[in-house]
């Protein structure tokens, strides 16, 4: 099996639900097996729909040479060097915004790096709970004098599966939604068209000249099933969604019991 695994060459990963665990922490372990890989010569790829803030704050704790693909692809850097933007028009910002309200959501607004990627919100629904770094406006609208990387909701699941459709219908032909489902609560976003996993995935691949078959994925929702078809090794957790866990080359334990790392260890550190 070693031999067999010889010419990967990038192992990407999910964060929330994949990486890291339940409480968002990102074991000692994980970090091991990851730091190893990257001792190898294997280049490490975290592609999340998490902002810039949280990623680097996972990405930091491995070392200052991942690759991270930031809020689906909306912003992509290599390191320190900033690679890729693909960000929202905001006049389609403005209705999606409009959108959002109509159905009772809090709407969330996160900026481009021209606005340190800070995060706003209009409180609409009372059931939203905001993280503490979200800063909260009366008015939106004011805000989208540039171009921002998405807007998002995060509400109760069964919410947001009602809308998904209907959101897909209205936003889907001409730009990207996507849902992160959750047991109790989830997201439902809208980004640029090439704000996605995958095309992030294959711009890094193209520019380090990785092929399919040389490269590992670990995901576990609906917005990694895109870059679990496109690599020869995909790799879904066992708290995965079903419909995910269908498209797997193997099942990896859960987030909670370190599978990413178990996985890398069994076969790519023997």
């Amino acid at each position: 099996m070693k031999d067999f695994f010889d010419g990967i060459k990038l192992v990407a990963s999910d964060i929330g639900g994949t990486l890291t665990r339940d409480d968002g922490s990102l074991s000692s372990f994980t970090i091991e097996a990851l730091r190893s890989l990257q001792e190898r010569g294997i280049i490490i790829a975290l592609a999340t729909g998490y902002n810039k803030e949280m990623t680097d704050n996972i990405a930091s704790q491995i070392s200052d040479k991942v690759v991270t693909i930031i809020q689906n692809g909306a912003i992509i850097f290599d390191g320190k060097e900033l690679l890729e933007t693909n960000y929202l028009d905001k006049d389609i910002a403005l209705k999606v915004v409009e959108y959002f309200e109509s159905k009772g959501f809090s709407p969330i607004l996160f900026s481009g790096l021209e606005n340190d990627c800070k995060t706003y919100y209009k409180r609409v629904s009372e059931n939203f709970k905001p993280r503490k770094s979200y800063i909260e406006v009366s008015d939106l609208n004011n805000l989208l004098l540039t171009d921002p990387v998405e807007v998002s909701v995060w509400e109760n699941t069964d919410a947001i599966l009602k809308c998904k459709k209907e959101a897909e219908d209205l936003f889907g032909d001409a730009w990207n939604v996507t849902a992160s489902i959750q047991q109790t609560r989830s997201w439902l976003e809208v980004l640029n068209p090439k704000a996605m996993k995958v095309h992030a995935l294959l711009s890094v691949m193209e520019k380090k000249g990785i092929k399919p078959d040389e490269v590992i994925y670990f995901g576990d929702n609906y917005n990694d099933v895109e870059c679990l078809e496109a690599v020869k090794y995909p790799m879904v957790m066992s708290n995965g969604l079903p419909e995910v866990k269908a498209l797997a080359w193997k099942v990896a334990l859960s987030n909670n019991e370190d599978g990413v790392a178990n996985m890398i260890r069994k076969l790519l550190l023997k």
